[in-house]
């Protein structure tokens, strides 16, 4: 996808959620600068890798650049192959420090992400954790409490995760259930329950095709430790 302008850009963005934005400093309509800064703001697009281009060398301007948000900034002339193993640095770099911050469902804190990214996985995780045990929890209850459109949350859950908003939830799920299950204080049906299954069968589904073994398993394993 390419725009003409930072405003189209902009709007390009915001509509189709890209998996990276390379954009120039120097642009029609908006600057690079005020771009970044809209694209960094937006809690829809503030996960997406931005690199930024520039003619400017001055140490002063990449501060600013970085200052706004940017992810990388990149002087011309480059090498081709040199801005595209960059491209896709910047974006295997995010998914990685995604899937290690939703991962874990303690949500402790990682490097790499804006402080608006933060805020929204915070709300994310918190929602999920006091609302566990529901199992009508759905895309659009969350969606609905995160502000955002049922279609908004899919892409930006996607793009963060690789995974549905549906696979996320299960999986947060399904390691809750692992951590309840270590301690040994409650049997399989009452941690079911407890992770907003309505099923013990499929919860048993779910937990073997994740971990690979069956959550009476799990408490066999603690027993002999």
């Amino acid at each position: 996808m390419v725009a003409k302008n930072g405003k189209e850009g902009l709007k390009i963005a915001k509509q189709s959620i890209p998996d990276i934005i390379l954009t120039d400093v120097i642009m029609p309509e908006m600057d690079g600068f005020e771009f970044c800064k809209q694209i960094k703001t937006d809690i829809k697009t503030s996960h997406i890798p931005l690199l930024m281009l520039t003619a400017k060398t001055r140490i002063d301007d990449r501060m600013e650049g970085i200052g706004f948000g940017a992810d990388a900034y990149m002087v011309k002339p480059f090498d081709m192959r040199l801005l595209k193993l960059r491209l896709a640095q910047l974006i295997t770099s995010r998914k990685l420090i995604f899937d290690k911050y939703f991962g874990d469902i303690s949500g402790k804190e990682q490097a790499g992400t804006t402080s608006i990214d933060k805020e929204f996985i915070q709300k994310v995780l918190s929602y999920i954790s006091e609302n566990m045990s529901d199992s009508d929890l759905s895309v659009e209850v969350l969606a609905s409490q995160l502000n955002l459109s049922r279609s908004q949350l899919y892409r930006k859950i996607k793009s963060l995760t690789g995974q549905t908003v549906n696979e996320f939830l299960r999986k947060i799920r399904i390691q809750k259930a692992k951590q309840i299950l270590e301690t040994g204080n409650s049997n399989i049906s009452e941690v079911c329950y407890k992770v907003g299954f309505s099923s013990p069968s499929y919860f048993t589904k779910c937990f073997k095709a994740h971990f690979g073994i069956l959550p009476t398993e799990v408490k066999v394993k603690d027993d002999e430790v």
